[in-house]
């Protein structure tokens, strides 16, 4: 309005200084009621009339007279807080709480909408480091960790076994022999699964064989003997095809011999003596590899299974001291390695078979007591290499053949059976004492026992025998009167000295 104000005055300035003739337009608002109206307007513009606002300038957009509620010439009445009452003059913070104090929203490092938070540990936009123990576990205090280092629930790494840590990884023998170990073998020993040597024998270990045994499949080595195990041998032993020498002898095992062990056809040695075990599975006879099988002192029952016979690798077999029933199998001729043979001291019956001259290599047959009926085979002469031929105290029937002199064994224990004279002169000193009760024939001499044709203390023995043990027969009759007793004793060491 004073710019137009100022034009016009020096338009009259202008037109004052010209001719009186001539003058100028004015333009501008000819309108009367517009707050720029000029009266000296000669060319009217319709824009250039202005209004007056509300807030009374000319021209002007309210703005001059709006309270904070945007009300012209308001007076802030209308303005209501974050709570919705007028003039409570309640506000949000940064948070978007009403009169809040931007706590709802501070992180933790105290600014407000940052999203840094503590973490399990305490510490400002921290990663738990701080209070996580050796097992990961934040403020934990390493209880999940066990004696080794290790964390439940992680790969382990090491085994704890009797005080020790052992590398899952890294230990492939384990010689513990003679450690005065006692307690039972903690199942945890089938993790050490790349165990190729195990060796617990001459401590105190009782319980059970754990089943967890099973897991060491690279094994080629397991001794547990001389310690107190019981229960039975547990089936997953067969699990252990790479085995070489299995020894579990001197326990209080019992039950049968698993099945399974006929899967450990790598197996050279078994030793299972002095234990409860009673039979033996027919599947021994898939060991062929065995060498050594030795099964002495236990409760075997049931007869020696033929598959034995498989075994042509083997050189000691050891069945001593059991309960063994039935017939020794023809097929023990098949084990022309073997050199020692022992199965005495169980109710063995039937004959001897001719088949044992199989086994040239033999130096020690031990058959005694046992209840062997028939004769000593002639083809006994095949084993030149004996050194102890032990028969006594079966019921062997017959005279002797005269290959026995062709054994090796020049003293052979004989006595205690149903032998009958005469005798090899190689071995007569040896017979010992024979029940001849069921012999055929007596030496032509009254008194001559062993049938040799010379009455001498070798008779008087026989006879002070028979009539100790009740089986004398006619040939001890010395006096002729059917009866045997000191009086036959009498007369024989009379003749004896008479001649």
């Amino acid at each position: 309005m004073k710019n137009l104000i100022k034009i016009l005055c020096l338009c009259l300035f202008w037109s004052s200084c010209e001719s009186p003739t001539e003058t100028e337009d004015v333009y501008g608002c000819t309108e009367p009621s517009s707050c720029s109206y000029d009266p000296d307007v000669t060319v009217y513009v319709p824009s250039s009339c202005l209004e007056l606002d509300e807030c009374g300038e000319c021209g002007g957009d309210d703005s001059t007279c709006t309270d904070e509620c945007g009300i012209v010439n308001g007076d802030n009445s209308t303005f209501s807080g974050c709570d919705d009452i007028p003039n409570s003059g309640l506000v949000n913070d940064e948070c978007g709480i009403c009169d809040g104090d931007n706590s709802t929203c501070l992180g933790c490092d105290d600014v407000p909408n940052s999203g840094l938070v503590l973490d399990e540990c305490g510490e400002c936009d921290g990663d738990n480091s701080t209070c996580t123990d050796d097992c990961g576990i934040v403020n934990g205090n390493n209880q999940s960790m066990d004696e080794c280092g290790d964390c439940d629930g992680q790969e382990l790494v090491y085994v704890y076994l009797w005080g020790e840590c052992y590398n899952i990884e890294t230990t492939t023998q384990l010689y513990l022999y003679s450690s005065g170990l006692t307690g039972e073998i903690p199942s945890e020993i089938g993790n050490l699964t790349n165990l190729t040597t195990l060796d617990l024998q001459n401590n105190q270990l009782t319980g059970e064989i754990p089943s967890e045994i099973g897991n060491l499949t690279n094994l080629t080595y397991l001794d547990l003997s001389l310690n107190q195990l019981t229960g039975e041998i547990p089936p997953e032993i067969g699990n252990l095809t790479n085995l070489t020498y299995l020894g579990l002898w001197n326990n209080e095992l019992t039950g049968e011999i698993p099945s399974e062990i006929g899967n450990l056809t790598n197996l050279t040695t078994l030793h299972l003596d002095n234990n409860q075990l009673t039979g033996i599975p027919p599947e021994v006879g898939t060991l062929t590899n065995l060498m050594y099988l030795t099964l002495p002192s236990n409760q075997l029952t049931g007869e020696i299974p033929s598959e034995i016979g498989n075994l042509t690798n083997l050189i000691y077999l050891f069945l001593n001291d059991n309960q063994l029933t039935g017939e020794i199998p023809v097929e023990i001729g098949n084990l022309t390695n073997l050199t020692e043979l022992r199965l005495y001291s169980n109710q063995l019956t039937g004959e001897i078979p001719s088949e044992i001259g199989n086994l040239t290599y033999l130096y020690d047959l031990n058959l005694h007591s046992n209840q062997l009926t028939g004769e000593i085979p002639s083809t006994i002469g095949n084993l030149t290499y004996l050194y102890n031929l032990n028969l006594h105290s079966n019921q062997l029937t017959g005279e002797i053949p005269e290959e026995i002199c062709n054994q090796g064994d020049t003293s052979p224990s004989l006595y205690n059976n149903k032998l009958c004279p005469p005798y090899p002169e190689c071995i007569e000193d040896y017979v010992g004492t024979q029940d001849t009760s069921e012999c055929e024939e007596c030496s032509e001499t009254n008194g001559d026992v062993n049938n040799d044709n010379i009455i001498d203390i070798l008779d008087i023995v026989s006879t002070v025998n028979c009539i100790l043990l009740d089986y004398c027969n006619e040939c001890s009759d010395m006096n002729g009167d059917e009866i045997i007793d000191i009086l036959d004793l009498v007369q024989m060491v009379n003749y004896i000295l008479e001649n």
